[in-house]
């Protein structure tokens, strides 16, 4: 894990004013604010921490945007 995404690990849980940028907990995110996340190099292992889901919710979201989805899908994510 790189430096950056320890610090950011480490500050996740007490990143209350990034929480409320993103809406944590409202879980699955738009396609804009996963490429964001994405954007600054965060791992699917750190975005699924903020969101207190398993990383694999964070792959399959990523993937069904690649595949030209536009909305989330309904279902529930996996907990973490």
């Amino acid at each position: 894990m790189h430096a950056v995404d320890e610090d950011v690990a480490r500050r996740a849980p007490d990143a209350s004013p990034q929480k409320r940028a993103f809406g944590a907990g409202a879980w699955p995110i738009d396609p804009s604010a996963l490429a964001a996340l994405v954007d600054l190099g965060l791992p699917d292992e750190v975005i699924a921490h903020y969101f207190m889901i398993e990383p694999r919710s964070v792959g399959a979201l990523r993937a069904h945007y690649a595949a030209g989805h536009a909305k989330p899908p309904s279902g529930e994510p996996v907990a973490g």
